[in-house]
This record gives structure tokens, C-alpha cells and sequence, in this order.
């Protein structure tokens, strides 16, 4: 029978709560009510306090299963960095002229710079009319190469200032 619906006697019977397998008939929290001609709507605090705590289970549900879904993704996005895979460190001097780029000599000093351990030397602008000398330095330097030699070199380049160290995160 639904509720609200009529039996065969003509009774109109309305359920505010279907009870549990496991309840009696005469459980307190659930409440029935039976009259001629017109429908009764029964509700217990009992039943609002049921209804209350199905919503805080399902709310719960869902806020602990976002949780282990932001901890699955917290694993993979916030891992430390591998220094392994981190660019090694570099020196960047800043270019007084942007003429230096064209200059004969400054470009034959220039490739010196890897007869003291240079790996890679790139000019490139910072700035719009700011050109930046990077200067890679290789993960060990060979004898007779180090790396405050190789600074020594860059401070000679005429037209170099600004000289950093940079790693992957800061420049000192």
C-alpha cells in the first residue's frame, strides 16, 4: 500500500517512516496513523532526528571521500623536487650595452669561457634593450678548472656587470 493511499475498508492510511526489519510494530520512533475520510501526516521528533542524522552521514560521505581524493593528488603534485633532475647552476651577468652582442671581441672571449668549465653560454634579453650572459657550470669541473676561475673570466668580458650565482630556485 502507499501511503496516503486507501485500503479496502475505505481507511486512509498514511506512514511517516517505514521501520527497519529488526523493529516491532510499537517502535517509539516510528508512528502510524489511521483515519476515516481524511489523511493524517504523523511525524515524531524521533523521525526528524533520523532525517537529520542521514544527512550528516551523507554529508560526512562525501567530505571524506574529497579528502581522499585531495590526498591522492597531494601525492603526486607535492613531492620535493629530485635534485637529480634540477638544472645545474648557472651565472648571469647583465650586459651593459646591447652592442656587446655584435662585438668581435667580446664574442671571442666569450667562447674562452668554456676552457674554464662553461657548459653552455647563451645571451639572451632580460628586459626589453637588457641583454643577460648565462653561463652554465657543469656538475663537476675537470682539474685545473673551478668554478671562481670561471667567474674570474666572466668579470673580465668588458661590458659584464651584475654577475650572479643562480640555481634552479634563487640567484644569490
Amino acid at each position: 500500500m502507499q501511503d496516503g493511499g486507501r485500503s479496502r475498508t475505505g481507511f486512509r492510511v498514511s506512514l511517516s517512516r517505514i521501520a527497519p526489519a529488526h523493529a516491532q510494530k510499537a517502535h517509539p520512533w516510528f508512528s502510524v496513523g489511521v483515519e476515516v475520510g481524511r489523511r493524517v501526516a504523523v511525524t515524531t521528533a524521533a523521525a526528524d532526528q533520523l532525517d537529520l542524522e542521514l544527512a550528516c552521514r551523507v554529508v560526512g560521505a562525501g567530505l571524506l571521500a574529497w579528502a581522499l581524493i585531495g590526498t591522492v593528488m597531494a601525492l603526486f603534485n607535492l613531492q620535493p623536487p629530485d635534485p637529480k633532475n634540477e638544472p645545474p647552476p648557472s651565472f648571469h651577468a647583465t650586459l651593459v650595452s646591447t652592442s656587446r652582442f655584435h662585438d668581435r671581441d667580446f664574442n671571442q672571449c666569450k667562447e674562452r669561457l668554456q676552457d674554464f668549465g662553461a657548459t653552455r653560454i647563451e645571451v639572451g634579453e632580460d628586459q626589453p634593450g637588457q641583454l643577460v650572459l648565462t653561463v652554465g657550470l657543469p656538475g663537476n669541473f675537470t682539474e685545473g678548472q673551478s668554478q671562481d676561475r670561471l667567474k674570474e673570466q666572466m668579470l673580465r668580458l668588458s661590458g659584464a656587470v651584475d654577475l650572479r650565482l643562480c640555481t634552479f630556485h634563487t640567484c644569490d
